[in-house]
């Protein structure tokens, strides 16, 4: 039946064809972070890569993971590196720099000679919560002067969080002094090359970016942006292709381009290859295009693109001769020889890739591995010791006891589909729980990375405890926990200046992974969990509220959706929910874990602790001022600070004194008094921007505490959201197929609002942007009678309507569109979804979606 004579259901009338809507429970219908605005900020950053950008001298400082607004954490009493860098015009040179830690302590003059690595160690002490500003101004020979700020937290009292975060910047500072500076055909490059350029640069740009700091960030606000942008310049120049052919396991060509690509500068690349995917696919810009490589092969292809050409280097290479080795990788590809310590590269890049890209796998590269490598390389079923023990070449171990071995071969059975609770997969967690001393005792970082990748990537969501008992990430001797988990060892080793050392690999590479091991993720950036507890000391029996609902996702098209606590440090978690109570029955110091989970699919995991103190009476007052408050310059006032919520449980409060003025804090408590305050006023005549408060509260016992605040000044002709603003809803996206028919090469108009029914729960307008539109069979296929049409959708400006053409190969299983969407409010509030079109290759028998491949729309030259 032709379906365009078929008039359309009452929704969508406006419509000029008929469709069919059909509806599926795939999850890769789900949104990923594919937008128009990346895509945009994206160009911004090729060409910031391509210019001399600074045209006056600037200081700019590292912000933490990078947002500005967001503070380096310490412990009271802890150290921390201030970090910045400057641009100085061409002509001039930096004449002094100087930083001031904003405690009090005064400026200090800092070394000047490298203007790239502006550096203060300096040493803080607060109360829980209390934040600083710091400041760095440099001057240069032409009278110009700059200054930039860092904001800095306390917290306390010190934890393995902190210790964490500590850890990591200090690790990122290192790694960003350590990158060489190169130009690539006139554009800025730059690499790392203490043991292996790709690998070296691969890793320490992976470090960077699931951490936040990506090309796509502003070069003025983030030096580690531009890091990343001259590291990926420099990466794309080390790819070499190479011609493929049809394997005896099967078509290694999944895009049909005749190629794949390698490292081909680099003796043993199968090593190699799958870390160079990772730090593309941590990019999170799968349509960005290189400015830089092969000209034929790389220069101008999008980042899915070479993506691909990589994962189907790693098909064709895969041994697959009947031999012992089937099913594997080694030194060469095409080896027919195996180890797992290649095949873990190989193995790791395919899940990145296919996650997060959408790359296309040959089912043969899975199945090559999970029949014949994995049973012989594995001990299973013997139900001796070594149960679950991987292997090197085979299932006898060449170090520490197979614990650099084993888990790389758990990531090959996360590869292969094998889910974290089948028999192999747990007999590999016993094995690696009952030898977990050999691995961090002998400070083998390669085999800590592998457990890291093999917990957090395993499907059908990421492992907290090994083996079901042990939190082989916090473990922590020094808080009662029987070993020591990845992030202690890795803290404890970590060296003065900021670097990791292990052995077989040590410097860049070691300081790379040591990172991304202490981070939450490994190829994506994740959410981030923020724990608060109050009251912070307490009586036993007395409730405690615990509020998770400030954590936040550092991509903003994903979002936190669930928070599990767990308040007796077992790992077992006893509650769910964003805000939560909880009474502890005994005196004691108490630490209780969040975990929170986004909406990814599958979803990635964040952790964090709060600190409780339940002690006898007396009992401080607890202090709490309210927010984080939106004041709406002209739209809003009064605006006022209310410390309505602060509290003692064994007396009465008997003053509020507020601190807010100046900016930075200086803690005097004399700017405001009373539970209430108005300060419209004060905040009405400050730039827009975030800011500190403070609030001290004393109660009839004499007792004090002091409690932090943010407010958040928007200018008069900004969107305001005065609190409760939603984003609009795109779920209505989610499992919707809209198959066209007949196939007949002509375009069809497609009502992006209409068919996923989005919605503002607030009732704010929605501007609809399409973000991408592809399809998974190439535009203009010689030979494969699909019309040989160039461009095969249309979109013109903003709006829900695009235009997408009706055809598919008579040679293929269908055809199926993936049109990427953001809708937006009024506001800047946002939500984005995927629309799946599909052309079917006869009607009545559904399109398949083989993999998105190629853009609808051809990129202009």
């Amino acid at each position: 039946m032709n379906l365009r004579s078929v008039q359309a259901s009452s929704m969508f009338l406006l419509l000029p064809f008929a469709f069919t809507v059909t509806m599926q429970s795939d999850a890769s219908a789900q949104s990923t972070a594919l937008g128009k605005r990346v895509a945009r900020a994206h160009a911004t950053a090729a060409a910031q890569a391509g210019t001399t950008k600074s045209v006056g001298l600037q200081a700019i400082t590292v912000p933490w993971a990078g947002d500005p607004n967001l503070p380096h954490q310490v412990f009271n009493g802890g150290s921390l590196m201030l970090q910045g860098t400057a641009t100085v015009p061409a002509g001039c040179s930096l004449t002094s720099a100087s930083w001031d830690p904003g405690d009090g302590s005064g400026p200090v003059a800092v070394s000047f000679a490298n203007p790239r690595a502006l550096e203060l160690k300096h040493t803080y002490a607060g109360t829980n919560g209390q934040p600083f500003i710091a400041t760095l101004t440099v001057t240069d020979s032409c009278g110009n002067a700059s200054s930039d700020t860092f904001r800095v937290v306390v917290v306390d009292p010190k934890n393995l969080d902190v210790e964490i975060n500590m850890a990591i910047d200090h690790g990122l500072w290192w790694l960003h002094k350590r990158q060489n500076l190169t130009t690539v055909s006139g554009i800025p490059a730059g690499f790392w090359a203490n043991q292996s350029y790709s690998a070296d640069t691969s890793s320490a740009l992976q470090a960077f970016q699931i951490h936040g700091h990506r090309e796509i960030g502003n070069f003025a606000e983030d030096p580690y942006a531009e890091d990343v942008a001259r590291g990926l310049v420099y990466l794309f120049t080390q790819l070499t292709p190479v011609t493929m052919s049809v394997q005896a396991a099967g078509d290694p060509d999944s895009n049909g381009n005749g190629i794949g690509l390698n490292t081909g500068y680099e003796n043993y690349s199968p090593y190699v290859l799958g870390q160079v995917i990772d730090a593309v696919v941590a990019s999170g810009t799968p349509n960005a295009v290189t400015v830089s490589g092969d000209t034929t092969h790389v220069l101008g292809k999008t980042y899915a693109h070479i993506v691909q050409d990589m994962i189907d280097t790693i098909a064709w290479g895969q041994a697959d001769t009947a031999s012992w080795y089937r099913g594997g990788w080694r030194y060469g590809w095409n080896d027919q020889s195996a180890d797992n310590s290649a095949c873990q590269w190989n193995s790791i890049g395919t899940i990145g890739a296919e996650r997060v890209f959408g790359s296309i796998v040959p089912a043969f590269v899975k199945s090559e591995n999970l029949n014949y490598w994995i049973p012989n390389s594995q001990v299973f079923g013997t139900g001796t010791s070594s149960d679950g023990r991987f292997g090197y070449t085979d299932t006898n171990p060449i170090d520490v006891n197979g614990m650099n071995t084993t888990p790389s071969g758990v990531v090959q059975l996360i590869m292969d589909g094998v889910p974290n609770d089948s028999p192999r997969f747990d007999a590999s967690e016993a094995y690696m729980l009952a030898n977990w001393d050999a691995l961090i005792l002998n400070n083998r970082i390669y085999g800590m990375f592998a457990v890291a990748k093999a917990m957090r990537l395993a499907t059908p969501t990421p492992v907290d405890l090994m083996a079901g008992t042990f939190d082989w990430y916090r473990s922590d001797t020094t808080t009662g926990g029987a070993m020591d988990g990845l992030a202690r060892r890795l803290i404890s080793i970590q060296y003065p200046e900021g670097y990791w050392y292990g052995y077989w690999v040590y410097y860049d590479l070691a300081t790379a992974w040591a990172v991304i091991i202490l981070s939450s993720t490994i190829v994506e950036i994740g959410p981030v969990a923020v724990c608060d507890a109050e009251p912070e000391q307490t009586a036993a029996g007395f409730p405690v509220a615990f509020d998770g609902s400030q954590s936040y996702h550092l991509d903003p098209a994903q979002k936190v959706v669930a928070w599990d606590w767990d308040f007796d440090n077992d790992g077992l978690y006893d509650a769910s929910g964003a805000q939560v109570t909880h009474a502890f029955a005994a005196i004691g110091d108490y630490t209780v874990k969040l975990r929170v989970t986004d909406d990814k699919v599958p979803p990635l995991n964040a952790t964090a602790t709060c600190s409780v103190k339940v002690t006898p009476p007396p009992f401080p007052p607890n202090s709490d001022p309210g927010g984080p408050y939106t004041f709406c310059i002209g739209k809003n006032p009064p605006f006022v600070l209310d410390g309505s919520k602060s509290a003692d449980i064994d007396g009465t409060i008997v003053s509020y004194e507020w601190d807010f003025d100046p900016q930075p804090l200086d803690l005097d408590f004399n700017d405001g008094i009373g539970v209430q305050v108005d300060v419209t006023t004060y905040f009405s005549s400050l730039a827009p921007g975030i800011y500190d408060i403070a609030l001290r509260v004393t109660d009839d016992n004499t007792l004090q505490n002091v409690d932090f605040g943010k407010v958040i000044v928007v200018g008069p002709t900004e969107p305001c959201d005065l609190g409760g603003n939603n984003p609009p809803d795109c779920s209505g996206a989610i499992g919707v197929n809209v198959e066209l028919w007949p196939a007949d090469h002509k375009c069809d108009l497609i009502d992006i609002q209409a068919l996923c029914n989005i919605t503002d729960p607030d009732g704010d307008p929605v501007t609809i942007y399409v973000d991408a539109i592809t399809q998974d069979e190439p535009r203009d296929a010689k030979g494969n009678h699909d019309g040989k049409t160039k461009v095969d959708a249309e979109y013109k400006g903003v709006g829900p309507l695009v235009w997408i053409r009706s055809e598919r190969s008579t040679l293929g299983n269908g055809r199926v569109y993936h049109i990427r969407f953001t809708a937006m409010d009024d506001k800047g509030a946002f939500c984005q979804g995927v629309l799946i079109v599909s052309v079917p290759l006869v009607l009545g028998t559904p399109a398949i979606d083989d993999g998105q491949c190629c853009e609808s729309i051809p990129p202009k030259p």
